[in-house]
């Protein structure tokens, strides 16, 4: 394959990479260390207690009652569970949700994994807004599962201005002249479907500068709504939260040339500061726009043999 450099600001990427790599791995917390709680904080909960908490071990979770610096939590399967620490989580701007993990694999592309991409793209996302002064937290901040109903519950309790699930597609679909992303937008929010514009509109500008891939795409990909039967978002990550949001599928790992791409160190940097552009954008920018929501809203009877919560293993929190 190949690839033509495109214009990303590669020298702060490779750094944010760089910082990625030597701080986490697939098996440690994505998060910064967490120190000890500074007075201030364990005074502050007891009269507003915080709503999620970073654990020991760098896991976001949802707080159900708080007690000074001790918290009755749910962990990321669901259960409640009491931490005689955690750091509280205030004032976040943007959650990224990097899609399956743990079990769930997700899409396959030889060596690849849905999981593993997912993650990569949304640790060097937030590098990249965190860098631009914008606070971020992840659902999920190591390899391992955690429920659709897990992920929106830390979405409601950070109470975000926008988040974003991150996603690689798998679907069956035709050979294409240009890139098949395609985003999910909350059909009742027009801020949602603003969102999902800008972050479609910077994510195909940038893989269009790529060289030597066969795409593939569906028909209307684009910016959608993905109904179910009820007429409802098909997608529980884009149906349970308040915060606007979207779903983002960026490109096809069952394609087998554009996994070669999405294995690369050009794409994964690439794709995610298109998305922290676009982020921004929407934050600082009210009458920002990309491409346009589709008219055609999609009928989808979502698989739910992933994103459940049977047979889940829940972390370690401390």
């Amino acid at each position: 394959m190949s690839i033509r450099p495109v214009s990303v600001g590669r020298g702060l990427l490779a750094a944010v990479l760089s910082m990625a790599i030597a701080g986490c791995s697939n098996s440690e917390p994505a998060a910064t260390t967490v120190e000890p709680a500074p007075v201030e904080d364990s005074e502050l909960a007891l009269v507003d207690p915080p709503r999620a908490v970073t654990t020991p071990t760098g896991v976001v979770v949802p707080v159900l009652s708080a007690n000074g610096s001790s918290y009755v939590v749910s962990t990321p399967c669901g259960r409640d569970t009491t931490l005689v620490w955690g750091q509280p989580l205030r004032d976040i701007q943007v959650v990224l949700d990097p899609g399956h993990g743990g079990s769930e694999d997700g899409a396959i592309g030889g060596s690849l994994t849905e999981a593993t991409v997912n993650f990569e793209v949304a640790q060097l996302t937030a590098s990249l807004l965190t860098a631009k002064g914008i606070s971020v937290a992840l659902t999920r901040t190591s390899d391992y599962r955690i429920p659709v109903t897990s992920r929106v519950a830390v979405i409601e309790a950070l109470r975000p201005q926008a988040y974003v699930s991150i996603h690689h597609n798998s679907s069956p679909v035709d050979p294409s002249d240009e890139p098949g992303s395609e985003v999910y937008v909350q059909r009742s929010s027009a801020e949602s479907a603003r969102l999902g514009g800008l972050i479609h509109d910077r994510v195909v500008q940038v893989l269009s500068s790529f060289e030597g891939v066969t795409w593939i795409s569906a028909r209307n990909a684009g910016v959608l709504s993905v109904v179910n039967e009820d007429g409802e978002d098909a997608y529980g990550i884009v149906r349970g939260p308040s915060s606007p949001g979207v779903l983002a599928e960026l490109a096809y790992l069952s394609n087998p040339s554009e996994a070669e791409l999405i294995g690369t160190e050009e794409y994964q940097l690439a794709v995610s500061e298109a998305m922290a552009d676009a982020i921004i954008n929407f934050l600082t920018e009210p009458d920002a726009e990309g491409t346009e929501l589709s008219s055609d809203e999609r009928e989808f009877p979502v698989d739910n043999s992933t994103g459940g919560s049977q047979n889940c293993e829940d972390p370690e929190l401390v």
